[in-house]
């Protein structure tokens, strides 16, 4: 790829970057209900795991806050794509 072509795309991926959270706030609605949505999953998801894990101390090795970081970890990579 040449010098011209990927600062091409880097200009492209930079506009797309600034034009995301437009679109997203576009329609207070639809802002609204993905917020809810996302923070509503992501509570549900942290209850379910400290009931499984009030119940046992591991679950294949793994604690309860070793599961809590592979759940954020997760949901950091989902989020910035």
């Amino acid at each position: 790829m040449t010098q011209s072509a990927s600062k091409h795309f880097i200009k492209f991926y930079i506009k797309r970057a600034k034009a995301s959270p437009m679109q997203f706030a576009e329609y207070r609605a639809d802002m609204v209900m993905g917020i809810l949505g996302t923070d509503g999953y992501t509570g549900i998801m942290v209850a379910f795991i400290r009931v499984i894990y009030s119940k046992t101390q591991t679950i294949g090795g793994w604690g309860k806050y070793e599961m809590l970081l592979l759940f954020a970890t997760g949901q950091f990579v989902v989020y910035i794509f």
